[in-house]
């Protein structure tokens, strides 16, 4: 509301320009999905003092991806797949943690000799 109001106005200037970055970020926040965006739209949030929903949905998506990559355990990497799919997340890392979980059940449902090799 306000740039559009400043658009209207003509205003121009450093303020102005810091608004602009600020919506950015703050788009970049929302639309990342791959760790490296987040990061990387972290950064620039940090750099610009953004906060609020967006900024704190996107640390909980960092999160959520690191240990997505970190666990091995059955139980922790279907928690953090749940994790995940609440906060709409996709991408390698989430696929390996699906391919993680298959393997872990292959290997406690195995019962044969020629099923555990």
């Amino acid at each position: 509301a306000a740039l559009k109001e400043a658009d209207a106005l003509g205003l121009a200037g450093a303020e102005y320009d810091v608004a602009k970055s600020k919506v950015a970020a703050i788009s970049s926040l929302r639309d990342a999905s791959t760790l490296g965006a987040l990061e990387a739209a972290l950064k620039e949030a940090d750099a610009l003092g953004v906060t609020g929903a967006e900024y704190d949905t996107a640390k909980s998506k960092v999160t959520a991806i690191s240990s997505l990559r970190d666990t091995s355990t059955l139980g922790a990497l279907e928690a953090a797949l749940k994790e995940a799919d609440a906060l709409g997340l996709a991408g390698a890392e989430y696929d390996v943690a699906k391919s993680k979980v298959a393997a872990i059940s292959s290997l406690r449902d195995a019962s044969t000799l020629g099923a555990l090799e």
